[in-house]
């Protein structure tokens, strides 16, 4: 529909759609942009330059968060404590919308709240953040990216257990940084 291969290998390297670009400004008056440097790439800065490794995070400028606004394609950051026990680790992402969740570099996958099943609810909003994944005496670092203006506030972080669900309270809650 835009002119782009649908299918295929290489997808990004293969040229097609719009060979010649030229904006009219006014009537008298028009600017080619046929030889200007601008073009499709595949994937994020953030991915590209891995802001979700601790390592290459410190490059990253992240601003404080101060308050909620609805913007779409955020990259979030905080730290939190290795809950106690045993018990399975898990994030409760149902305020956010769409994106993709790493754990002290690891991902723990894509999220996509804001599909909602057949009934009204998301298919699903509970993520396994593995033990192995976490870190036994030192603060963990979480960061996302979300593509659909969710809510990293009310995030939180839950053990789970086979009889009943306990949450388990951390420094998650406060999301000290996004970019």
């Amino acid at each position: 529909m835009v002119g782009l291969p649908d299918s295929g290998a290489y997808l990004e390297k293969r040229f097609a759609g719009l060979r010649n670009v030229e904006l009219q400004c006014s009537k008298q008056e028009s600017l080619s942009l046929t030889n200007s440097t601008w073009g499709y790439q595949v994937g994020l800065l953030g991915e590209k330059s891995q802001v979700y490794r601790e390592q290459n995070s410190s490059d990253t400028e992240w601003t404080p968060l101060e308050n909620i606004t609805t913007q779409m394609l955020v990259w979030y950051k905080s730290t939190f404590e290795t809950p106690e026990g045993d018990d399975p680790v898990a994030l409760d992402l149902s305020s956010m919308g769409k994106g993709e969740v790493w754990v002290n570099g690891e991902s723990i996958g894509r999220y996509w709240i804001l599909f909602h099943d057949s009934k009204g609810n998301p298919s699903q909003s509970m993520y396994h953040v593995p033990r192995s994944f976490l870190k036994d005496k030192s603060e963990n670092v979480l960061v996302l990216v979300d593509e659909g203006g969710g809510n990293p506030l009310a995030i939180t972080l839950n053990t789970v257990v086979v009889a009943n669900f306990h949450q388990t309270k951390s420094n998650l809650l406060s999301f000290p940084s996004f970019a």
